[in-house]
């Protein structure tokens, strides 16, 4: 299977993923910081210790020794000029825009996370697979699919088909 056929794939199986309650995010980075410049596994591991705040501040502080499932995440990472990152996040139904948008801009920041920046962007999602089919556009041979920061829960296929 060559690279075109495999994020073929990737799409159609994303767009099979059933979402409740879900948000765009799309988040920023510094493109240095202490002298130290942005790669794409430090922009990897800031999206990871961001979502780690984001779910223990959704889900509670011992979601995970409580068994409680982790939040349904996409995360994609850009290099086209400024490193970026889009994320797709299925949050629990109880959970206002508001609550969302004050847990980013507040651990989406320099002095909580290396190399974030603030000019980031939330919406509610009102189609799933068109937002599915914008952050995984991959234009850049260098765009990739955020793998340690994907969850995804178990497949409900849906009965329409898509033409990718």
């Amino acid at each position: 299977m060559n690279d075109k056929e495999q994020r073929k794939e990737l799409k159609r199986w994303l767009f099979n993923t059933e979402w409740n309650n879900p948000i765009a995010l799309s988040l920023t980075f510094k493109q240095r910081f202490n002298n130290i410049s942005l790669d794409i596994i430090k922009a990897s591991s800031a999206v990871g210790n961001f979502l780690t705040r984001i779910q223990k501040g959704l889900l509670g502080q011992n979601y995970k020794r409580n068994n409680i499932e982790p939040l349904q995440v996409v995360s994609t990472l850009e290099t086209k000029g400024r490193i970026h990152a889009h994320l797709a996040i299925d949050l629990p139904l109880k959970t206002t825009f508001a609550e969302i948008e004050k847990l980013t801009n507040y651990h989406w920041n320099g002095r909580r996370i290396p190399f974030s920046y603030y000019e980031n962007k939330i919406t509610p999602v009102e189609n799933a697979g068109g937002w599915m089919s914008y952050i995984t556009k991959f234009k850049d041979d260098n765009d990739t699919l955020d793998l340690p920061n994907t969850f995804l829960r178990t497949l409900h296929p849906r009965k329409s088909s898509i033409i990718l």
